[in-house]
Formats: C-alpha cells, sequence, structure tokens
C-alpha cells in the first residue's frame, strides 16, 4: 500500500498536470481571442463604410493624404473632388482641408488641397486649409479647434470608406459632431486587393488607437 506521503506526492503532481494543461488552454484561447476581435473589428470597418450622412452639416472635413509637386495624388484629389460636390449641392457651408508638410515636401498637403478646390470653383473665404497635423488625430484635432473658433459643430468627414471607423471614433473622441461622406470614386475602389489591404491596416490602426490612444 501507499504511504500517506506517497498519495501525497501523487496528488500533487496530478494537480501540477491539470493546472498545466488549464495554462496551455488559456494560452491557446488568447491569440483566439485576438483574431475574434480583430475579425469582428475587420467586419465593422466595412459596416461603417457603407454608411453616408444624408443631411448638411457646417462643414465637410478634408482628410489629407499625399500631394505630388503641388498638385493633389489621386487618391487625394478623389477626396477633394467629393467635398466640392457636397459644397455645389450645398450639403455644406465649408471646407476644412487637413494635412500637414511630409519631410521632403515644400507645400503642406491642406494647402495643396485648399488652392485645388480653389481652381474648382468653391469661394476662397469658405475654403480653409489646416495645415498642422502629420496624422489623422493631429489632423482631425488642429480642424476641430479651427471649427469651434467658426463656431460649427457639425462635420462631415471625406475620405475612403475603410477610414471611416477610425476617423468618426476620433473626431468624437475630440469633440466633435461628426458623421461619414466616405470617398466612393478613390482609386482604391476600382483595385479590391488593395482596398482590402487598406481595411486590414485601418482595422490594426483602430485597434491600435483604443489600446494606446494614438
Amino acid at each position: 500500500m501507499l504511504s500517506q506521503e506517497s498519495r501525497r506526492s501523487a496528488g500533487e503532481r496530478g494537480l501540477w498536470r491539470l493546472g498545466s494543461r488549464a495554462r496551455w488552454a488559456l494560452l491557446g484561447a488568447i491569440p483566439l481571442a485576438l483574431l475574434g476581435t480583430y475579425a469582428s473589428v475587420l467586419v465593422d470597418v466595412y459596416r461603417v463604410g457603407q454608411r453616408d450622412s444624408s443631411g448638411p452639416a457646417d462643414a465637410a472635413i478634408v482628410l489629407g493624404a499625399a500631394q505630388w509637386n503641388g498638385r493633389p495624388s489621386p487618391v487625394f484629389q478623389a477626396r477633394l473632388d467629393h467635398a466640392a460636390r457636397l459644397w455645389q449641392a450645398g450639403r455644406v457651408r465649408w471646407v476644412l482641408v487637413t494635412g500637414g508638410q511630409a519631410w521632403g515636401d515644400t507645400q503642406a498637403e491642406a494647402d495643396v488641397g485648399a488652392r485645388y478646390l480653389r481652381t474648382q470653383g468653391l469661394p476662397s473665404s469658405r475654403v480653409l486649409a489646416v495645415p498642422t497635423g502629420e496624422n489623422t488625430y493631429a489632423s482631425l484635432e488642429a480642424a476641430a479647434a479651427r471649427m469651434r473658433e467658426l463656431r460649427l459643430s457639425r462635420a462631415l468627414l471625406v475620405s475612403e470608406p475603410y477610414h471611416m471607423k477610425r476617423s468618426l471614433r476620433m473626431a468624437r473622441d475630440l469633440g466633435l459632431e461628426a458623421e461619414p461622406a466616405p470617398d466612393r470614386d478613390s482609386p482604391y475602389a476600382h483595385n479590391p486587393l488593395a482596398e482590402l489591404h487598406q481595411a486590414a491596416r485601418e482595422a490594426a490602426g483602430y485597434l491600435f488607437y483604443m489600446l494606446f490612444g494614438m
């Protein structure tokens, strides 16, 4: 017969094995939970991107994109053209163009975008360049401050559909009453693989923002 000490030792080994299995099960569940969370956010990126505000607003905020030697890149131009249509339809009274000056550039994205809109017939007095900010949050922060100066409250955010979820969350965190006005004529709209790649990046960016506020 086993001694009391032997029985105790065998019981401890059994508990250790049980605890070890539980730890491995927990470790295996963590990646699955992370993957499930990411997949849920990715689906929501697409869902939010399908929304489009139908009402008027005080201003359209165009999120900056690359400019090429004083000309908007195709992605940036598509956003600007969409903002111009919103103004021409009477849905906004102001257009704020955001985007700082990238390293190596001689002009800020906002200045290039505002100049382009003026060539499209929008009055200079209603097109404002907000040439500060090197990322979406900083650009929206600067735009929110400018809107407060002008006593404006409601904005339509202009960018690609996949950019809407993260941008809207940031805008609302900054105290903006923001609604989506996605540009559906972007070059990405005609390239499903490129659009999927951008949506995947946005889902990761959204999670990073929620975790670290950046």
